[in-house]
């Protein structure tokens, strides 16, 4: 299927308001209340980066069970095509199930079943003629972390090289190596699209650790920011730890603790200059 970009991410929380008010002022943005998806049984609202928060409408839900079982933290990763029932038609071929289907005024949405995509919830939407513009330009922003873009999500994987393979041919795209972590166990690949797979360079390391624990699924979301000293810092001042910092060929990067940001692994990446 023809995948044209990394729409948005959704975290999934228990307190929606309490949420908004955390990442609205974290990365100085803010967000539109999408409204309530009885179908899913979730209400969400979204932001200029896309940032997504879905809290479940009752304490029986999908989402609510998902939170009970797994916690809060990253739920959904919603690729844009440009063509829902072709790309449906695609997936069913290629043997994965669907969970659901879901049409409202402005977009169509299906979800996969993780089951199908190496634990990873993914939701394909297609937007009408009144797409959501997710532009930031409009964004009075003053501080340190100042976001650019949603920059990268990982999905989580026990063979790297299956898996590669499985979502290069599910999403007609082409990865490449961005290289070993040995501060945190990662073997990594990335796509144009910023889908990145990583796997565990060892067995008894963080990430063999976190496989074993929580499975396959997604794992982190990144963002790029102009300045990484001084989002680091900023970071820093809100009480949020730093799990570590990362140098490649390519970028800075610092990886912050989950437990401060509702459970979500949150990555801040500076590129460096290319010559």
């Amino acid at each position: 299927m023809k995948v044209e970009s990394i729409d948005h991410i959704t975290i999934r929380v228990r307190d929606l308001k309490k949420a908004i008010a955390f990442f609205a002022d974290l990365f100085e943005t803010r967000f539109t209340d999408l409204g309530e998806f009885k179908e899913q049984g979730i209400r969400m609202s979204i932001d200029p980066l896309g940032i997504g928060i879905a809290e479940p409408l009752t304490p029986d839900s999908p989402l609510a069970k998902a939170i009970d079982k797994r916690g809060e933290g990253l739920s959904v990763i919603s690729l844009m095509v440009a063509d829902i029932e072709k790309a449906v038609a695609e997936a069913k071929a290629r043997g994965i199930r669907l969970i659901g289907r879901q049409e409202e005024t402005k977009f169509r949405t299906a979800i996969l079943h993780p089951a199908d995509t190496f634990g990873a919830m993914i939701e394909l939407i297609q937007w009408k003629a009144a797409a959501m513009s997710y532009g930031i330009r409009d964004l009075k922003r003053t501080r340190e972390i100042r976001a650019e873009k949603l920059a990268l999500v990982a999905i989580r994987v026990k063979d790297i090289q299956k898996a590669v393979s499985f979502f290069t041919d599910l999403l007609e795209t082409k990865f490449t190596p961005f290289g070993e972590f040995k501060e945190i166990d990662v073997v990594s690949f990335i796509d144009p699209m910023g889908v990145e797979i990583v796997g565990p360079l060892t067995t008894d390391g963080p990430t063999a650790r976190a496989l074993a624990k929580s499975g396959e699924g997604l794992a982190m979301v990144s963002f790029q920011v102009p300045d990484l000293a001084e989002a680091v810092a900023e970071m820093a001042a809100r009480g949020i730890r730093l799990v570590t910092r990362l140098e490649d060929k390519l970028s800075w990067a610092a990886i912050f603790h989950p437990k401060d940001t509702y459970n979500v692994l949150i990555e801040l990446l500076q590129w460096k200059p290319q010559t």
